[in-house]
């Protein structure tokens, strides 16, 4: 089966007295397959096993209401992401909220030699229009004020933050595109940048698109802010 896009959460585990990427740990997975037309496809939910139950840090706890005996009774990690990568073998864009999520797949993907297909990865955030219009707020208040209805118990769990994730998107998609129907952009294939009708930079040698290229055709945008809603919506994407 072939995805478009592949939505994917991920709670971890950080070992007790450290800070860096290593010593994280992945405790829930959460993925949300859906096609070109953002139609869900096929779900993806498990927990994973520790490898050491000593590195359980009382903050996962705290956070994900994830207790350690039900973490130490799951599956290994291993044995989880390889059952991830046969259910997703054919997919153009992995959709995650923050970088850190899709670096410590990659990671861990890397540490068994699990190989996933040419793929980019888009990094959903979002602003508040205030002030200097650069502040990135959290992913709660990110889903109040796009009006997405969500239960605040299940915030924390990959199954239920990747759903969430997913109609983020849908949202900023389906008002960007309303606001912007009427509205082209010159696409630089050479800095893989989009420039706006009136942008100096824009001429003839770009390539004329409809403004929603920023979610449709990826491979073109780096950066882009959209006002939406009373936020600001911020688009960024990592070639693979």
């Amino acid at each position: 089966v072939k995805f478009e896009y592949l939505f994917l959460d991920i709670e971890w585990n950080q070992a007790p007295k450290t800070t860096d990427i290593e010593e994280r740990e992945p405790v829930q997975i959460g993925i949300v397959a859906a096609d070109a037309n953002l139609n869900i496809k096929r779900t993806f939910s498990k927990s994973i096993r520790l490898s050491n139950r000593e590195c359980f840090n009382p903050n996962t706890f705290t956070v994900s209401h994830y207790p350690l005996d039900a973490i130490m009774k799951s599956k290994s990690e291993e044995t989880v992401l390889k059952n991830m990568n046969i259910s997703f073998q054919n997919y153009k864009y992995i959709v995650v909220w923050t970088n850190e999520t899709y670096e410590l797949l990659k990671r861990r993907t890397d540490k068994y030699g699990i190989s996933m297909p040419r793929h980019r990865v888009i990094i959903l955030l979002l602003m508040q229009i205030a002030g200097d219009g650069k502040k990135v707020i959290g992913f709660e208040k990110s889903l109040k004020q796009a009006g997405i209805k969500y239960q605040k118990n299940y915030l924390h769990y990959s199954k239920h933050d990747v759903n969430y994730l997913y109609l983020l998107f849908c949202k900023c998609y389906g008002e960007y595109r309303k606001l912007t129907e009427q509205e082209t952009c010159y696409l630089n294939p050479r800095t893989h940048k989009v420039h706006n009708g009136n942008c100096r930079y824009a001429d003839s040698a770009l390539i004329k698109s409809s403004k929603d290229v920023i979610f449709q055709e990826i491979k073109y945008v780096r950066y882009a802010v959209v006002k939406m809603i009373g936020i600001g919506f911020i688009g960024k994407q990592i070639l693979k």
